[in-house]
């Protein structure tokens, strides 16, 4: 098998928590297209920033916007998924944040959750 073929193949076979990474792809592709991401608003921008940094390492955490490293591992990591959905969760209650930080912390708990299989229903 050559190279393009068998990267092909480990990425099809790839999970983040529960999820598929093609599954995860497309949620966050159906987000990045829905032609009615104003509407979605924070929640939906949470959504997609957590499908992308699950997704890929070096995206900012959609807690904190803080950005990781491929060195620190894949964020499709149960236990990093886990820790990122309850500081997400923790700012969607913070009740000091403004209305706007805390629907986007509630659509990235949202997204989270399902990849971590806690729900069947996605974002």
């Amino acid at each position: 098998m050559d190279g393009d073929a068998e990267t092909l193949g480990e990425n099809a076979l790839r999970t983040v928590g529960v999820r598929s990474a093609e599954d995860v792809r497309e949620a966050l592709e159906w987000l990045g297209t829905c032609s009615r991401i104003e509407e979605i608003g924070p929640g939906g921008r949470g959504a997609a920033a957590a499908y992308r940094w699950a997704l890929d390492p070096g995206s900012p955490r959609p807690s904190d916007g803080v950005r990781g490293t491929p060195a620190a591992g894949p964020a499709a990591d149960r236990e990093r998924l886990g820790a990122e959905e309850r500081a997400a969760l923790a700012v969607a209650h913070d009740t000091a944040r403004s209305h706007e930080q805390r629907d986007f912390a509630h659509g990235a708990a949202q997204a989270l959750g399902w990849i971590l299989g806690h729900t069947g229903v996605r974002f």
